[in-house]
């Protein structure tokens, strides 16, 4: 084997990479993984947050656990300075029990990330390569990567590297006309204009009426396609600003109606909401719809509109549509002449580079409508099922199932994805295969080199 340059690389530095530095300080093992060093890869300059400070919407998650996260005390000790230097940290105290922005959660992890990477670097070998763009992953015959990446300059680097986690944030789906009208039961015009929600939730109110009033002109209406945390905030910022587009209708077409976060059963009994008390219930915590409920600021704006048709004084009717693909009661034919646009909101696919084997063949990793497919530790698979050890995915778009260790309703289908996750049962998931194969390949390796000795 040549000589590594890292035992470890971060290909992408947002919440789930980090979460899991956080997660290998606090179990203890971050001196297994950085033997011959950790490389960190980022697109943007700012460590911890990938794109959260982009999205102009309250968090799913509530300051509390957020602090929980980047103060605990398994953390080294000078990361009590974060208490100290970072604002955000005493901006969040003061909103425990609440949900934050998330470009304030955004600034929180950030600055953490950035102190622990800092703390750490006085105990470890740490490259960290900000504005760096990783191209290529090379996937060797002996175990071990090569990590192609593009410098700011244009100018190309490769690392040879023992493991890799790449989590380089999630892209929505392109819905296509075709698929649309298969599921609204109705023929769309060629000229539909169809959008992510993904660029919305990222758009000032003055930004969304620069880019709807074009498409509205006498049209009154906009359809927002789906039921889900960003389905609903979707929404609400178009509410709020209906009156200056003139919308006086949103239609939710939604393929499964929302499901609502609960602490127990008794909580959901106490709604009136009718929950299966076994598909619906996390076995760990009791939580009901702990993974895929809408909590917080999405479920008030879910249960008004399913409620009343209204969201607060915003003058504009917002009907709500169960459709069915192939059942033609659930048609919006009649709908669709006052239609200006389609905002789809149908989850995300993992962003990833190009992946080749080390002939340079194009190497397929195995995916399901939900995103990559891995194993209970995070390992993506080839398209046969084989599992690729030493790499590991698990941010948007990607990573784990429910299982035993980690909870989660068994109705919830779609990836394991969230703050608290990543620091905690996803992390520590991730961080016992990352030692495993680690530990798998100095074994190799120690073979190999008595092999050559004698």
């Amino acid at each position: 084997m040549q000589r590594l340059d890292f035992s470890l690389a971060f290909c992408g530095f947002g919440p789930a990479s980090s979460g899991l530095l956080f997660s290998l300080v606090k179990n203890g093992e971050i001196a297994d993984v950085a033997d011959h060093g950790i490389m960190v890869v980022e697109r943007s300059r700012l460590l911890g947050c990938g794109k959260l400070s982009e999205y102009r919407i309250p968090s799913n998650t509530l300051a509390d656990v957020i602090l929980e996260c980047v103060c605990d005390n398994l953390l080294p000790e000078g990361m009590a300075r974060l208490r100290q230097q970072s604002p955000t940290v005493a901006q969040l105290e003061a909103m425990k029990g609440l949900a934050p922005d998330l470009d304030l959660v955004s600034d929180c992890l950030s600055d953490a990330a950035e102190m622990l990477v800092c703390d750490l670097s006085q105990h470890h070998r740490i490259a960290v390569q900000r504005e760096h763009l990783v191209e290529t992953l090379i996937v060797r015959d002996d175990g071990t990567f090569d990590i192609e990446v593009r410098k700011p300059s244009g100018s190309p680097t490769t690392a040879r590297v023992a493991s890799v986690v790449l989590n380089l944030g999630g892209v929505q789906k392109a819905e296509t006309i075709g698929s649309l009208g298969s599921l609204f039961q109705c023929d769309l015009p060629d000229t539909m204009p169809i959008m992510a929600s993904d660029s919305i939730l990222q758009q000032s109110d003055a930004g969304l009426v620069a880019r709807f009033a074009p498409l509205i002109g006498k049209k009154r209406t906009i359809v927002v396609a789906g039921s889900s945390h960003s389905a609903f905030s979707v929404v609400e910022r178009l509410a709020r600003v209906a009156d200056r587009l003139g919308l006086s209708r949103i239609i939710i077409a939604h393929r499964t109606p929302p499901r609502f976060y609960y602490r127990d059963l008794m909580e959901a009994e106490a709604r009136g909401d009718v929950v299966d008390a076994v598909e619906d219930v996390c076995p760990l915590s009791g939580r009901v719809n702990r993974l895929g409920g809408l909590r917080f600021r999405t479920a008030e704006v879910a249960r008004a509109v399913f409620g009343t048709n209204r969201l607060d004084a915003y003058p504009v009717e917002i009907e709500t549509r169960h459709v069915i693909a192939g059942c033609s009661e659930t048609s919006l034919a009649e709908d669709m002449p006052d239609v200006g646009a389609i905002v789809t909101c149908f989850g995300y696919r993992p962003l990833l580079p190009i992946i080749r084997d080390q002939t340079g063949e194009i190497l397929q990793l195995a995916e399901d409508r939900h995103g990559l497919t891995t194993d209970d530790f995070g390992r993506p698979m080839r398209q046969n099922g084989r599992v690729i050890r030493g790499l590991f995915s698990f941010g948007l778009g990607s990573g784990m199932r429910i299982g035993s260790e980690v909870g989660g309703e068994p109705s919830y289908k779609r990836r394991l994805d969230g703050i608290w996750l990543y620091h905690n049962h996803v992390g520590s998931k991730v961080t016992a295969g990352l030692i495993e194969d680690l530990r798998h390949f100095d074994l190799a390796e120690r073979q190999e080199l008595e092999l050559c000795a004698s």
